[in-house]
């Protein structure tokens, strides 16, 4: 996902908001593992949103604004803490969302294309 990381640092640079995309269990914010994120120790969110949902969440005292990347695995896009103290707009997350679902799908057919 070196590519995705790529894109989420432009993206950091332009707004001034960390990028964080995670994987794990939706009820369990502890299981996440961050796969992509323009932070090294990437502030975990505290609550997630549901899988199914398509709205994003603010958690961790607005710092974090989450969503669920609707994808059939437990994605999810987190956008914050910016570095003005401002609450991340959702625009932020309408935006990234296409990208991160983009990503996925190129990885699931180089991963398909390997086995073949």
């Amino acid at each position: 996902m070196k590519e995705l990381e790529s894109v989420l640092t432009v993206f950091r640079d332009s707004t001034k908001c960390e990028v964080t995309v995670w994987e794990g269990d939706a009820p369990a914010p502890e299981s996440l593992n961050s796969v992509a994120s323009t932070v090294t120790n990437p502030i975990r969110p505290d609550r997630l949103p549901a899988p199914e949902s398509d709205e994003a969440i603010s958690t961790n005292n607005d710092q974090l604004r989450v969503a669920s990347i609707r994808h059939g695995r437990n994605v999810f896009l987190a956008v914050g803490p910016c570095l003005d103290g401002a609450i991340p707009e959702e625009l932020y997350l309408d935006l990234l969302k296409p990208l991160i679902v983009q990503a996925y799908r190129t990885k699931i057919e180089v991963e398909h294309t390997a086995q073949e």
